[in-house]
């Protein structure tokens, strides 16, 4: 088919087959990087809480993750929701006995976070951010101290209420918290109540420890999470100043239900794109290479229409 141009010329002739297949060939080219963008598996994470005698916890957790090659991503983190008199300190990263540098004001937008880690203060409280490094398999080691952990919920009683792990952009296929205490075994002696999440997760006593394990691999908005009661007795150094001990028990198992969703900012168009896209990875890119179609049809139109 040769076109007249209004001038009475001739232009070249349109190969609409040509152009049909270079444009699906583009296409398919960006639908293939897309599915090797930003691509972040944890294979697992463990978290181990020790209670010290002051009511604090030494917290220590395992990430097990492989990195893509075509990952935007340079740093990961953990978000520690923290009360008014906690504090979060001797944070450190390692790998394979390699300990990362501490960066006293974590910047998320430097370009070398490789070895680094830091504290980033939240309204809510900390997150605690490392840098990925190099693509491939990695398995971090994060060690730190929350201080004032078990709390007064009555003039007999400390409790922790404490979501361990949420599921978000980061969907581990297998989870576990363990939860001792530093100075002696735990026995059922020591606790007046335990109540782990239901939705996703199974706890128990096991050898002196209590034990929280996702019972399948976890989803977006899964969370492990405890409560659990303790005689004020087991532990006598716990700062009692912080609270008053006039709130009722049933008060106080609250926060862990509220907790697992609190102190969320308000993500970006962008945010909420890449959260959709780590959920739903083939249905995003069916989507955006039928927008492409589409545009390219439009545009075509246009070009046919003025020309």
């Amino acid at each position: 088919m040769t076109r007249l141009k209004s001038d009475g010329s001739r232009s070249e002739p349109l190969r609409p087959g040509t152009s049909h297949k270079r444009a699906l060939m583009v296409l398919c080219l960006m639908a293939v990087a897309l599915s090797s963008w930003a691509l972040i598996t944890m294979n697992r994470i463990d978290i181990n809480v020790v209670l010290q005698a002051d009511g604090s916890a030494r917290m220590t957790e395992v990430w097990d993750v492989d990195v893509a090659q075509a990952t935007e991503y340079t740093e990961l983190y953990q978000t520690r929701q923290t009360h008014s008199v906690t504090t979060i300190e001797d944070f450190t990263v390692s790998e394979q006995g390699r300990e990362f540098i501490l960066k006293e004001d974590w910047d998320t937008k430097a370009s070398d976070k490789e070895g680094k880690c830091g504290l980033k203060p939240i309204s809510s409280g900390y997150e605690l951010c490392w840098g990925i490094g190099k693509p491939g398999h990695h398995r971090y080691t994060l060690n730190y101290t929350i201080t004032r952990v078990l709390m007064p919920c009555s003039a007999q009683s400390v409790a922790l209420d404490m979501v361990l792990f949420e599921a978000n952009a980061l969907l581990p296929r297998e989870a576990s918290v363990t939860i001792s205490r530093a100075d002696s075994v735990l026995t059922s002696a020591d606790v007046e109540d335990f109540v782990v999440n239901e939705e996703n997760a199974t706890g128990g006593f096991e050898k002196g420890r209590f034990v929280v394990r996702a019972e399948h691999a976890m989803e977006k908005n899964d969370w492990l999470g405890v409560h659990i009661v303790f005689p004020a007795t087991a532990f006598p150094l716990v700062d009692r100043s912080s609270m008053s001990t006039d709130i009722a028990p049933e008060e106080m198992t609250s926060p862990m239900m509220q907790d697992a969703h609190a102190g969320r900012y308000e993500e970006s168009w962008i945010d909420k794109f890449w959260d959709f896209y780590h959920e739903w990875p083939l249905l995003t890119l069916f989507g955006i290479l039928g927008g492409l179609i589409g545009l390219f049809y439009v545009v075509r139109k246009i070009a046919v229409a003025l020309a």
